[in-house]
C-alpha cells in the first residue's frame, strides 16, 4: 500500500489543476494552488527518494513540476496560457498515475505467482 501514497497525492494534484484551469477562479486560489502544488511535489520527491530502485525519472519529472509551479519565481503567462499548462499537466500526471497503478498491479500479480510457486515447491518437497 505504501507504493500507492504518491498516486493519491497525484490525484489531489490533478483535481487542483482541473479547478485552476477554470476561468473564474480568484487570484488567492492561484497563490494557495502554487503552495499546494509545491508541497505535493515535495512529498512525492521525499517518498520516491526513500524507495529502492531507479526512481530518477520520477524525481526529475516532479522537480520540473515543482519548478514550473513554484510560488517565488513564477513565470509570467496570461490566464489562458496557464489554463493550457494546467490541462496539459493534469493529463501528464494522470498518465503517470495510471502507469503507477499498472506497475502496482503487475507487481502484485508477480508476487502472488511467486508465492504460489513457492508453496507448490514446498508441497512437492514434503511429499518426497
Amino acid at each position: 500500500m505504501k507504493f500507492l501514497y504518491p498516486t493519491f497525492i497525484k490525484l489531489v494534484m490533478v483535481a487542483s489543476l482541473m479547478v485552476a484551469a477554470q476561468d473564474d477562479i480568484p487570484h488567492w486560489y492561484y497563490i494557495v494552488f502554487r503552495l499546494g502544488m509545491c508541497t505535493c511535489c515535495g512529498l512525492i520527491i521525499y517518498i520516491l527518494y526513500g524507495y529502492s530502485g531507479d526512481r530518477s525519472l520520477g524525481i526529475g519529472g516532479t522537480l520540473m513540476i515543482l519548478i514550473l509551479f513554484n510560488p517565488i519565481l513564477k513565470p509570467r503567462y496570461t490566464r489562458e496560457d496557464w489554463a493550457m499548462v494546467d490541462w496539459i499537466m493534469a493529463a501528464i500526471i494522470s498518465l503517470w498515475m495510471i502507469y503507477d497503478i499498472f506497475l502496482f498491479i503487475k507487481r502484485r500479480i508477480a508476487l502472488s505467482k511467486a508465492k504460489k510457486e513457492l508453496k507448490d515447491l514446498l508441497m512437492t518437497r514434503r511429499e518426497a
